[in-house]
């Protein structure tokens, strides 16, 4: 296996449109990425106690400058994030 390029810890905060977090949120998020070697968190359901806040463990082997990691809502596919 190839040596990780970042392994890290990743905070995905919901958020509403203007900004503040959504202390409710209770979505199931999914990860991927461009990085086909990545490792990648399982499915998450948040839960009231997360107040729309949660982080996760990524590692990705690619080190090239535009990798990306997106984390998208299952029942929602319009509400996801890209970080490069």
């Amino acid at each position: 296996m190839p040596v990780p390029a970042t392994t890290g810890p990743v905070q995905v905060t919901a958020l509403d449109s203007s900004g503040a977090p959504v202390v409710g949120y209770a979505g199931t998020l999914v990860f991927t990425s461009s990085d086909p070697s990545a490792t990648l968190p399982a499915a998450y359901t948040f839960v009231p106690a997360d107040s729309g806040l949660f982080g996760f463990s990524v590692t990705l082997y690619k080190a090239e400058p535009n990798v990306s990691l997106t984390a998208t809502d299952t029942s929602v596919p319009s509400f996801n994030s890209t970080v490069n």
